[in-house]
């Protein structure tokens, strides 16, 4: 008996045993699975990273691009002030010298070239 109680032990162990063996085994191949679809993640997450480095290196030569394009625009119309200036200057010297020959032709025209009519 006593025996027959250490041979069922033993089994009962090495059924635990075996249990825990089968166990660790199906663990250990959720944690393979769990590894490669990490690896697959992993990899389509570099490949969009990288995708989105190539946008940011396109976005960047275009702000770049632009950058250039608007500080031409800017000295564009710093010129085009300038020679608007000029031109409204021109043409107000224009007007003031007309107002001054009207003022003499009319101040004339009024004495009668000096004398009065």
């Amino acid at each position: 008996q006593r025996q027959q109680r250490q041979q069922r032990q033993q089994r009962q162990q090495y059924q635990s045993t075996d249990e825990a063996l089968d166990e660790t085994t199906r663990l250990l191949e959720d944690t393979r699975k769990d590894i490669a679809a990490g690896e697959r993640r992993a990899g389509r997450i570099a490949a969009d990273v990288e995708a989105q480095g190539d946008s940011l290196r396109v976005s960047k030569f275009y702000a770049e691009d632009m950058g250039a394009i608007s500080q031409e625009a800017s000295a564009a119309i710093r010129i085009m002030e300038r020679k608007a200036a000029a031109k409204k200057a021109y043409l107000w010297s224009i007007i003031i010298v007309l107002v001054i020959l009207n003022g003499l032709v009319l101040y004339r025209e009024l004495t009668n070239r000096g004398r009065l009519i």
